[in-house]
């Protein structure tokens, strides 16, 4: 099973978005991250952590291998650009799945592409990807 730091960083943010405290001994197991091998999954998520410290997310503790979020990742807010097809594309996406189940509060104007669309977008996949 091959792992990638990206994948570990990954489940450590699903970490954190429950706790605001990782003690390497105590939660590695709990991590929902498994890559076959005890040792390469503890290298991998010591990496991820080192990745996180580094964007100033968390911050490594006084206590041994124990880190702690900076603030909660809910106050943490990204900015994305996307280009004017990339942006028609979305919009169509919605504004189709839209039209499928009879919502207009949703419908997404493609000259502005914001947070609630892409949150739409993400639902209308976990939709389509969800278990039947």
């Amino acid at each position: 099973m091959n792992k990638t730091i990206i994948e570990a960083r990954h489940a450590l943010l699903k970490f954190f978005s429950q706790e605001s405290v990782f003690v390497l001994e105590e939660h590695l197991l709990g991590v929902p991250f498994e890559c076959g091998d005890f040792k390469l999954k503890r290298a991998l998520i010591l990496e991820a952590l080192n990745d996180l410290e580094k964007i100033e997310l968390i911050k490594k503790l006084s206590i041994e291998k124990t880190w702690a979020l900076i603030k909660p990742l809910a106050m943490y807010e990204q900015t994305v650009s996307v280009g004017f097809e990339t942006a028609q594309a979305i919009s169509e996406s919605i504004n189709a799945y839209c039209d499928s189940v009879g919502n207009t509060k949703e419908i997404c104007d493609p000259s502005n592409i914001r947070e609630k669309d892409l949150r739409n977008l993400v639902l209308i996949l976990e939709a389509l990807v969800a278990p039947k």
